[in-house]
């Protein structure tokens, strides 16, 4: 990981394809057009990503319609278009097998099936050339009471991992919530990935200590700066951040992201901009 400040993956939308997925949705344009305002809208995103000086790029989660998403299609057009080094998201197991618990499914059942289903889109994207995966689990530390049911979801989780890793493909899993004390052995420790980007909203937690138990060959990126409030963070405040953080993970093996992705955020697109113009000017003055 060259790059000390990243971001999650997902970016608010332009106005132009809030609309468009509007009219999809109730019938006014067809699925093409649909298809026309988000790539035109992603080549926008790179075009956001590149000039506040982020170097790792995702399609903003903009090539998803209602929630559906085709990580093929997102990795085709990264790969055609992208400036850079780019990355596919996808939900972990325990997002998966939330979906099935609440359909009606058994847990065994579901954790094998989504364990072969995230398997099968893995190998997917290695075959298509996709140089970092990321594994979104905003629900893992959901598990934290259910130590067996945990332990199930992070080896289908590892195997994963291990698989992309060794066809050559970077790894980043994406945590958020807090609770991170409950499943830092079971997880940080466990798991075979590249990057680590972990939310540490002070609302929801208020310790960096169990990055205690992250690996010395793995990177962690501090979820520091919020996506949900409109004003620029100081560089002070995140530096401050940072070396509390340093006090468990060496500083060459940090970076720093917003908590979430902005897909949901109150702002608009220029503070959007603003946040993310000041991400990169504090990671590099912090990391200098």
């Amino acid at each position: 990981m060259t790059s000390k400040a990243l971001h999650v993956g997902s970016l608010l939308p332009p106005e132009k394809l809030a609309r468009a997925r509007e009219d999809h949705a109730a019938g006014r344009i067809r699925e093409d057009e649909l298809r026309w305002v988000q790539e035109e809208s992603v080549l926008l995103a790179f075009s956001l990503q590149y000039e506040s000086g982020l170097r790792e790029y995702t399609d903003g989660e903009y090539l998803r319609a209602s929630g559906e998403r085709s990580s093929l299609r997102e990795a085709a057009f990264l790969r055609d278009y992208a400036p850079g080094t780019f990355k596919v998201c996808l939900p972990d197991v325990t997002q998966r097998v939330l979906a099935r618990l609440q359909a009606g499914a058994r847990h065994e059942p579901a954790v094998r099936e989504t364990a072969a289903e995230l398997q099968a889109e893995a190998d997917t994207l290695a075959d298509a050339g996709v140089p970092r995966v990321q594994l979104d689990a905003p629900r893992l530390t959901d598990f934290a009471d259910s130590r067996q049911f945990l332990r199930r979801c992070v080896y289908a989780d590892l195997l994963t991992a291990e698989s992309l890793r060794n066809r050559g493909v970077s790894v980043s899993m994406h945590l958020c919530g807090g609770r991170y004390d409950d499943i830092a052995p079971d997880v940080f420790a466990t798991l075979p990935v590249d990057h680590w980007l972990v939310d540490f909203d002070p609302a929801r937690t208020d310790s960096f200590a169990p990055l205690k138990h992250v690996p010395d060959d793995a990177r962690v990126v501090l979820g520091v700066m919020s996506a949900q409030t409109p004003e620029p963070e100081s560089v002070d405040s995140l530096a401050r951040r940072v070396d509390e953080a340093a006090t468990f993970v060496p500083m060459e093996n940090l970076a720093i992201s917003p908590h979430c992705g902005f897909a949901r955020s109150p702002m608009t697109w220029d503070d959007q901009r603003r946040k993310l113009d000041r991400l990169v000017a504090a990671a590099e003055r912090i990391f200098a």
